[in-house]
This record gives structure tokens, C-alpha cells and sequence, in this order.
């Protein structure tokens, strides 16, 4: 019998939200990664671990799925975090841009390149973040080189 390898193209994205004071709220957009945009859950997503500091009033919570979906799945997450989080309020010691100010996203399979995320952080996420929320997005100096379609 063939031995057959598993080709799950799997990717990391380590959201960043300046939330941990809040546990219900940082636990509410960790939760909302796990369903999509039309209210399905996304059963291949899956949040890895949750990090919250109190002193900086961040959180850092680790989502892993396919590459082909991570993002819709980072961006639900990212719609909870900016309805929920009022950074009027906020106060921690950490600076920060606003309610979520880093979405790093990594290759977890030898199949997945570092490029093929920066295509889904920089196409799909940052082109539907400035069309449904109008605000400024920043990239780090690794993304710039990739060029949004």
C-alpha cells in the first residue's frame, strides 16, 4: 500500500489587538475567526493560543488554517475586534495604532511560501480593510515589496 502525504497548505497569523484587560472581548474576536463572513463556521480554522498582557493592554492571538482561507477568517476576526474595542478607553503602556495594529502571517507547511502570505496580507485583507473601513494601512518593510493588485 502507497503511503500517501497529506497537502494541507496551512499558514499562522498572529493578530495582534490592543485588548487583554477585557477577557470577554479579546475571547469574542478570537471566536469570531472561526466562522466566516456569511455567519458559517470555518471548521479548518483554528485559534492556537491567546496571549494577553495586562500591562500593555494586548493580546496576541494565534490563528492557524489553509492559506486559501486564513484571510477571511483574519478578517472576520479583525471586523469583531474594531466593533468591540473603543480606543477612546484604551490604556496600556504598549504603543499601538489602533484596535488592531499587526496581522503578521507565516507558512506553517512546506508547501505554503512566505510570498503567498504576503499576497493574501497585502491583496486580499489590506484591499478589503480600506474598502469596508476607509483607514490607512501600514506594512512592514518585508510586504512592501509586494505589490497589491
Amino acid at each position: 500500500m502507497a503511503s500517501q502525504k497529506l497537502s494541507l497548505r496551512l499558514a499562522v497569523c498572529l493578530l495582534n489587538i490592543s485588548e487583554a484587560r477585557k477577557k470577554d472581548i479579546v475571547e469574542r474576536v478570537a471566536k469570531a475567526a472561526l466562522w466566516n463572513n456569511q455567519g458559517e463556521k470555518q471548521i479548518q480554522t483554528t485559534v492556537l493560543n491567546i496571549f494577553s498582557d495586562y500591562d500593555y493592554n494586548r493580546s496576541v492571538i494565534t490563528l492557524a488554517g489553509p492559506v486559501e482561507t486564513l484571510g477571511n477568517s483574519v478578517l472576520t476576526a479583525c471586523i469583531e475586534a474594531f466593533n468591540l474595542i473603543d480606543m477612546n478607553a484604551h490604556v496600556g503602556i504598549h504603543p499601538c495604532l489602533g484596535a488592531v495594529d499587526l496581522v503578521p502571517i507565516y507558512p506553517l507547511s512546506d508547501s505554503v511560501s512566505l510570498e503567498e502570505c504576503g499576497r493574501v496580507a497585502c491583496g486580499e485583507l489590506t484591499l478589503r480593510w480600506v474598502c469596508s473601513f476607509s483607514f490607512a494601512v501600514e506594512l512592514t518593510a518585508r510586504l512592501v515589496s509586494y505589490h497589491l493588485p
